[in-house]
């Protein structure tokens, strides 16, 4: 393995710079790309289960 290699389906990092509308992240902040696909407007996504989306693609 070298520097840089990712491993797994979950990337994670830290925020390097954002752009100029960005309002929920920061340079510095750590964080995490889940692997689920979820369409943001069902019944459970309204509810905040996005891995129970009912039209995961």
């Amino acid at each position: 393995m070298t520097e840089g290699d990712i491993l797994g389906h979950e990337p994670m990092g830290v925020v390097e710079e954002v752009g100029t509308e960005v309002t929920h992240l920061s340079p510095g902040d750590r964080v995490v790309v889940p692997f689920q696909i979820a369409c943001g407007s069902c019944f459970m996504c309204d509810r905040g289960l996005q891995t129970q989306c009912e039209t995961t693609q």
